[in-house]
Protein backbone atom coordinates (compact mmCIF):
# COMPACT_ATOMS: atom_id res chain seq x y z
CA UNK A 1 0.00 0.00 0.00
CA UNK A 2 2.80 2.41 0.77
CA UNK A 3 4.40 1.77 -2.64
CA UNK A 4 1.11 2.70 -4.27
CA UNK A 5 0.98 5.95 -2.33
CA UNK A 6 4.53 6.82 -3.29
CA UNK A 7 3.80 6.20 -6.95
CA UNK A 8 0.66 8.34 -6.81
CA UNK A 9 2.46 11.16 -5.00
CA UNK A 10 5.11 11.60 -7.68
CA UNK A 11 3.58 12.71 -10.96
CA UNK A 12 5.06 11.14 -14.03
CA UNK A 13 6.08 13.62 -16.69
CA UNK A 14 6.78 12.10 -20.03
CA UNK A 15 8.76 14.11 -22.54
CA UNK A 16 7.02 14.93 -25.79
CA UNK A 17 8.16 12.93 -28.75
CA UNK A 18 7.64 12.93 -32.50
CA UNK A 19 4.65 14.86 -33.80
CA UNK A 20 3.71 16.17 -30.36
CA UNK A 21 7.10 17.84 -30.02
CA UNK A 22 6.86 19.34 -33.52
CA UNK A 23 3.33 20.60 -32.79
CA UNK A 24 4.53 22.10 -29.50
CA UNK A 25 7.38 23.95 -31.18
CA UNK A 26 5.07 25.11 -33.96
CA UNK A 27 2.61 26.50 -31.41
CA UNK A 28 5.46 28.19 -29.55
CA UNK A 29 6.80 29.71 -32.79
CA UNK A 30 3.32 30.97 -33.70
CA UNK A 31 2.86 32.53 -30.26
CA UNK A 32 6.30 34.18 -30.48
CA UNK A 33 5.47 35.55 -33.92
CA UNK A 34 2.15 36.95 -32.66
CA UNK A 35 3.94 38.76 -29.84
CA UNK A 36 7.02 40.04 -31.73
CA UNK A 37 5.51 40.90 -35.14
CA UNK A 38 3.51 43.99 -34.04
CA UNK A 39 6.56 45.52 -32.35
CA UNK A 40 8.71 44.85 -35.44
CA UNK A 41 5.99 46.41 -37.64
CA UNK A 42 5.83 49.52 -35.43
CA UNK A 43 9.60 49.91 -35.43
CA UNK A 44 9.92 49.47 -39.19
CA UNK A 45 7.07 51.92 -39.78
CA UNK A 46 8.80 54.46 -37.55
CA UNK A 47 11.79 54.36 -39.90
CA UNK A 48 9.69 55.16 -43.00
CA UNK A 49 8.97 58.55 -44.53
CA UNK A 50 5.34 59.61 -44.32
CA UNK A 51 4.73 59.04 -48.04
CA UNK A 52 6.08 55.47 -47.78
CA UNK A 53 3.63 54.79 -44.95
CA UNK A 54 0.65 56.12 -46.91
CA UNK A 55 1.54 54.28 -50.12
CA UNK A 56 2.28 51.01 -48.31
CA UNK A 57 5.78 50.69 -49.76
CA UNK A 58 7.52 47.46 -48.77
CA UNK A 59 10.95 48.62 -49.94
CA UNK A 60 12.05 51.92 -48.43
CA UNK A 61 15.12 53.85 -47.39
CA UNK A 62 15.23 53.99 -43.59
CA UNK A 63 15.47 57.39 -41.96
CA UNK A 64 15.88 58.63 -38.41
CA UNK A 65 14.20 61.97 -39.15
CA UNK A 66 10.99 60.90 -37.42
CA UNK A 67 12.89 60.45 -34.17
CA UNK A 68 14.71 63.76 -34.48
CA UNK A 69 11.36 65.48 -35.14
CA UNK A 70 9.82 63.98 -32.00
CA UNK A 71 12.81 64.59 -29.75
CA UNK A 72 14.14 67.92 -31.03
CA UNK A 73 11.47 69.40 -33.33
CA UNK A 74 9.93 72.83 -32.79
CA UNK A 75 6.41 71.46 -32.55
CA UNK A 76 7.40 68.77 -30.06
CA UNK A 77 7.67 69.41 -26.34
CA UNK A 78 8.95 65.93 -25.56
CA UNK A 79 10.86 66.78 -22.36
CA UNK A 80 7.86 68.57 -20.85
CA UNK A 81 5.59 65.68 -21.77
CA UNK A 82 7.94 63.14 -20.17
CA UNK A 83 8.17 65.29 -17.04
CA UNK A 84 4.38 65.55 -16.90
CA UNK A 85 4.00 61.79 -17.27
CA UNK A 86 6.57 61.22 -14.54
CA UNK A 87 4.74 63.55 -12.15
CA UNK A 88 1.35 62.01 -12.90
CA UNK A 89 2.61 58.43 -12.61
Amino acid sequence: MSAHRRAAATPSVLPLAGRERIAGYAALALALFCVVAPFAWIFLTSLKQQIAIYTGAWVFGPTWSNYTDVLFGRRSDFIANVANSTIVA
